[in-house]
């Protein structure tokens, strides 16, 4: 009996060593690169004989203007092992800002589209590209290659990695889903919910609040353009101008809708949401690409606040007047808050 007993403890044993030992060999397949080598260069293939690269960390953002005041296109590489693994390999851009191509050595590996304007934007979209064994070198150093196109203040490469495909596949796919699959289904309900409410207001019943609520998700349902179209019909600086602006429309737009939802009637505090939103659509519209994005982060922090203050008195008004549409307004509009100060310091802190 203690012979068995100790038999089944070394089994007991030797299954929590399989167990402990498995994640390590699972992630083994998979490396996340943390290290590269850098230039500047206007290059369209890999400037291998360059002597300019320098070593840098990933993740890497353009915070120091001289570098994005040198070129809008600079190249990363990573060196590979001399031999390819038994299996397939991908590389894996996560978040990069704004588009990116893929060199193995001097062979072509995949492009996330145009790098002329109006530039491809992949800011919101992962990349996948499998490196194909037959562009190994058997008689020099390996490398994967990245040219990455950027906007001035608006240029990062944050997550990287290289390994087995079907692992990275996984993860593109999930990632894939979350940020362009779900911004494509909020896209469709903001715009079927515009529809809505317009046709309501032109059909059914002329109110100031069914009109607004229309102009709501009309300009939500724009701004959510942003999160998965790659390729713009137009100018970049047409669309920024379309976006933003749209954003501060659309919390204006919402601050009104509920005033005239709790029967508020028009007054000093309406008209100043108007000028103020009009005033943002003229500054985006005068604004080149280097300012853009520095403006545009004190704007959105000006309509979060106002957004937080809606919520608060949408919440004071159902404690004092037991305002159910209040409640349910100031629910919805926790979520859209939350999801604002998300996007705003993902897009200011430093990576």
């Amino acid at each position: 009996m203690q012979y068995i007993e100790q038999m089944h403890c070394s089994k007991r044993l030797y299954l929590l060593l399989f167990a402990l030992l498995c994640p390590m060999v699972s992630t083994a397949a998979v490396w996340q690169v943390e290290q590269a080598e850098f230039t500047i260069s206007q290059s369209d293939t890999p400037p291998i004989d360059i002597d300019s690269w320098r070593s840098v960390s990933i993740p890497d953002r353009w915070a120091n203007e001289n570098r994005w005041e040198q070129g809008l296109t600079g190249w990363y590489r990573i060196q590979l092992d001399d031999t390819p693994p038994d299996y397939p390999i991908a590389i894996y851009l996560q978040r990069l800002s704004i588009n990116a191509k893929v060199y193995l050595n001097n062979t072509f590996v995949g492009s996330g589209g145009s790098f002329e304007e109006p530039v491809a934007r992949n800011m919101h979209r992962p990349l996948l590209y499998l490196l194909p064994t037959s562009a190994w070198s058997d008689n020099a150093p390996n490398y994967v290659y990245i040219k990455l196109r950027v906007y001035p203040d608006y240029a990062h490469l944050v997550a990287l990695q290289i390994g087995e495909h079907a692992r990275l596949h996984a993860a593109y796919e999930r990632q894939h889903f979350v940020q362009v699959t779900l911004s494509q289904v909020l896209f469709t309900v903001a715009l079927l919910t515009a529809l809505f409410g317009l046709l309501f207001w032109l059909r059914v019943e002329r109110k100031a609040q069914n009109l607004l609520f229309g102009l709501t998700a009309t300009s939500w349902s724009i701004y959510c353009l942003n999160l998965f179209v790659r390729d713009i019909p137009f100018s970049a600086k047409t669309w920024w101008w379309m976006i933003h602006s749209n954003l501060e429309w659309a919390v204006v737009f919402l601050m009104l809708f509920a005033r005239r939802l709790l029967n508020r009637s028009w007054g000093s505090v309406d008209y100043s949401l108007v000028v103020y939103a009009t005033l943002a659509s003229l500054v985006y519209a005068t604004l080149e690409y280097e300012h853009i994005n520095f403006v545009s982060r004190r704007i959105h922090l000006l309509s979060i606040i106002a957004a937080v203050v809606l919520n608060i008195w949408l919440l004071t008004e159902f404690v004092k007047n037991r305002n159910r549409d209040a409640l349910v307004l100031g629910l919805s509009l926790i979520g859209v808050v939350a999801l604002g100060i998300n996007d705003l310091i993902r897009h200011s802190a430093p990576v």
